[in-house]
């Protein structure tokens, strides 16, 4: 046998040591399936590009058995949150902070008859960030659940000393009224502020009442009517 004929049959098991190997002489095929464990596996050594790849706006995070699940993609202006331990995060719509508001205006002057309590044509958004101001039909808001903060302010023209109420509706009855009695001559501007509670499907409407000898117009181009959730 030539000294340069070696066969396998000739070698010993385990008997080739790593410095008897030439440099990049063990393709990848030739590894045992599960054998590159963590402490052969450099710090930093896997790059973006040898990432599965995924879908866009995903987040890598962990299950409840400590495996990695990829958090699906929200929709715009959702936050993610946090479902507590044993779960993992989820994008959700953000509860409160003042992201659902709104401001109506009057798009024209409303007439209101006397000691006749009346709603209040608010019908025209100036904004609605959470669209849950109806300026169409009900003139009416109906915010997220929480705490919340709504304000009035209209503005009328009416005789010396006569009474008027500014009233915050909640589901269709009254919940809190400003009433002024102005021994001045007119314009007059009532205002209303009051901070409640909500639980998603409350609603609120203005209404307005006058006892003067007959019927008075609420003037649009100062009368509003907004509102803001808070907590």
């Amino acid at each position: 046998m030539a000294t340069t004929e070696v066969t396998v049959g000739v070698i010993k098991d385990a008997s080739i040591t790593a410095a008897k190997m030439a440099a990049n002489s063990v393709d990848s095929a030739s590894y045992v399936d599960g054998s590159i464990d963590p402490e052969h596996l450099a710090d930093n050594a896997v790059t973006l590009a040898k990432m599965a790849s995924g879908t866009d706006g995903n987040i890598i995070s962990y299950d409840a058995s400590g495996n990695p699940v990829a958090i699906a993609t929200g929709n715009d202006g959702q936050v993610l949150t946090s479902a507590g331990a044993g779960a993992p995060p989820a994008f959700e719509d953000a509860g409160g902070g003042g992201l659902d508001y709104f401001r109506a205006a009057m798009g024209g002057d409303q007439s209101i008859p006397q000691n006749t309590m009346t709603k209040i044509t608010f019908n025209s958004e100036v904004y609605d960030t959470a669209s849950k101001y109806d300026p169409s039909t009900n003139y009416r808001w109906t915010p997220a659940a929480g705490a919340v903060f709504i304000y009035a302010q209209v503005t009328i023209a009416i005789n010396i000393n006569k009474t008027m109420y500014l009233s915050l509706h909640k589901n269709g009855s009254s919940l809190h009224t400003s009433v002024q009695n102005y021994a001045s001559t007119g314009p007059f501007n009532p205002e209303l502020s009051y901070i409640t509670t909500c639980n998603g499907s409350d609603y609120f409407e203005m209404f307005f009442h006058h006892a003067d000898s007959g019927a008075e117009s609420l003037q649009a181009a100062t009368s509003i009517f907004m509102g803001m959730v808070i907590a």
